[in-house]
């Protein structure tokens, strides 16, 4: 028999485990990161658009929301630790210049900041959008966000951007020769750029500038090597190479290679 005193002390030991095994459970959930997307319009050449006519566009997993109005004063979303990236679509006639984190990769736990600007261009002032296509139908992952772009011109308003989707990213610059390029991104991927990536760009002109980024075929090469150091007179020809796969290959030795169609 257990007496009153034993079993009052018995119910407090199994409550305090109990509230024990509840706060550790608690304590060992992941924090979901958060990111914090400021928007900026700057309407001092004639624009009248406001932040909120702008759509904020979040790419990540599991946003908590993946498209929201811009605000000044921030929006602030949860998301799955990984890959993300924002973009926007709004007015036309605006510059873009983004701040902060507004591409990369994010933690469990962490909080980031991403600030978008836009100014609106005067009237007749040469403009440039800059848009990043990728391909992955080989298998590749790689995000637009992946690359930098880069614009080399006369007072261009923003260059080492992200890289973005259509409708991509508008800036303005002053008349004259400007090439557009980009940096950083994942081997692995061909690029090509249309023509009105670099030139001469006058009053007036509004260009687009498309940079696609395709992930390349998989390759694979079999060689084969004979020794005959102990008088043998075999020739590497003599044996024939032979891959399986869905598109596998055979071929005769020293070397055989699928090109670019080994899945």
């Amino acid at each position: 028999m257990i007496n009153g005193k034993r079993a009052l002390i018995l119910i407090l030991l199994l409550s305090l485990l109990a509230t024990f095994g509840e706060r550790s459970a608690v304590e060992a959930q992941d924090v979901a990161p958060t990111l914090t997307v400021f928007k900026s319009v700057i309407n001092n050449s004639g624009g009248t658009a406001a932040a909120s006519e702008f759509t904020m566009i979040v790419a990540a997993t599991a946003p908590s929301l993946a498209s929201f109005p811009g605000d000044s004063g921030g929006t602030t979303i949860t998301m799955d630790a990984g890959n993300y990236a924002v973009a926007e679509t709004g007015p036309s006639g605006y510059a873009q210049i983004q701040l902060g984190e507004c591409s990369g990769v994010i933690a469990v736990g962490e909080s980031k900041t991403c600030l978008f600007t836009n100014n609106d261009i005067p009237a007749g002032a040469p403009r440039l959008t800059v848009i990043t296509t990728v391909v992955n139908d080989d298998s590749g992952t790689a995000w637009a966000s992946d690359w930098a772009m880069d614009i080399a011109g006369t007072n261009v308003f923003s260059t080492g951007f992200p890289g973005a989707e259509s409708p991509g990213v508008t800036v303005s610059l002053d008349p004259g020769p400007y090439s557009v390029s980009e940096s950083g991104g994942p081997a692995g991927y061909s690029t090509t750029l249309s023509l009105a990536c670099s030139g001469t760009i006058n009053l007036g002109d509004d260009l687009t500038c498309i940079i696609t980024n395709n992930d390349d075929e998989p390759s694979l090469t079999l060689q084969k090597v004979v020794t005959n150091d102990n008088g043998g007179t075999a020739l590497a020809t003599a044996w024939t190479l032979t891959a399986t796969g869905p598109t596998g290959f055979s071929g005769s030795g020293p070397s055989v290679s699928n090109g670019a169609s080994f899945d």
